[in-house]
């Protein structure tokens, strides 16, 4: 399997909500809005990421990509790491934004 990968399930959920628009327009204003928490929380805490217009946001951890991604599954969290090059974050719901978070301070 691969890892992200999308199954039937994941498609039909994906038809049903292309169906529900206003459920799913409600769904993006909610995902922009922990967005922009999650990067003024970071920018308070001085990690310098890209101000992303997505529903994930990219570190640029280098060498360190490893213990980033450690901390993550420590805190239950999965993320994509990329090599050395770094580690892309799906944004999602509140509580992980806050594992997230502890994941960071641990570092």
């Amino acid at each position: 399997m691969t890892p992200f990968g999308v199954n039937a399930l994941a498609q039909a959920a994906a038809r049903a909500a292309l169906a529900s628009q206003i459920q799913m327009r409600h769904n993006v204003e909610w995902v922009c809005a922990e967005r922009e928490k999650l990067l003024d929380t970071l920018a308070e805490m001085g990690v310098d990421v890209p101000r992303s217009q997505s529903n994930f946001i990219w570190f640029d951890f280098g060498e360190k990509t490893a213990d980033f991604v450690a901390a993550c599954e420590a805190e239950k969290l999965r993320v994509r790491a990329f090599g050395s090059e770094g580690v892309r974050v799906t944004v999602g719901e509140a509580s992980g934004t806050q594992r997230l978070l502890r994941a960071l301070q641990s570092l």
